[in-house]
């Protein structure tokens, strides 16, 4: 089996991840440490190219800096998210939705969630608007359920009781 991008084997023939916090003897562990962010591991790295990283916030190590490789910036960012001296990366992403911006408590919510019409839909959703109350609703449920609340019905009757009026 090869060794996964980013990753190095050390003398003793472990292999270690980017992040320098996961060393393994066997690969077959290795996806335990990266399946959590889809091609980023455990600490929020991944591997974008041959000696070239990314976090999770979007940092990117691409070429030395001061003398220090892309690998060793990549690891001392991580270094200072555990030892709190950063916003700590990884927290901010863990069992996020991306595309619907929805934060859940564990990683298999977020996998039972990915498979929602809700986030599939997602993309072709059309945010709706009453414009008897200044209200914005983000599917046809909520906004069924806003016509049937007080404010609606009483600036609703509000209006209608003017138009007889006119």
């Amino acid at each position: 089996m090869e060794t996964p991008a980013g990753w190095s084997i050390s003398a003793k023939g472990n292999y270690i991840c980017m992040c320098y916090q996961f060393k393994t003897e066997d690969l077959s562990d290795v996806a335990s440490h990266m399946s959590e962010f889809k091609g980023f591991c455990a600490r929020g790295l991944k591997c974008i190219a041959e000696d070239k990283f990314a976090c999770i916030c979007g940092d990117e190590f691409l070429e030395k800096v001061n003398g220090k490789s892309e690998r060793t910036q990549a690891y001392e960012h991580v270094c200072d998210q555990l030892d709190g001296l950063q916003k700590k990366c990884i927290n901010q992403f863990r069992n996020k939705c991306q595309t619907c911006n929805l934060q859940l408590l564990t990683p298999a919510a977020l996998e039972r969630h990915y498979k929602t019409k809700s986030h599939v839909q997602f993309e072709n959703k059309v945010d709706l608007y009453c414009k008897i109350c200044n209200v914005k609703c983000d599917c046809q449920q909520e906004m069924l359920t806003h016509l049937k609340t007080k404010k609606h019905i009483k600036f609703f009757n509000a209006i209608s009781h003017q138009d007889k009026n006119l």
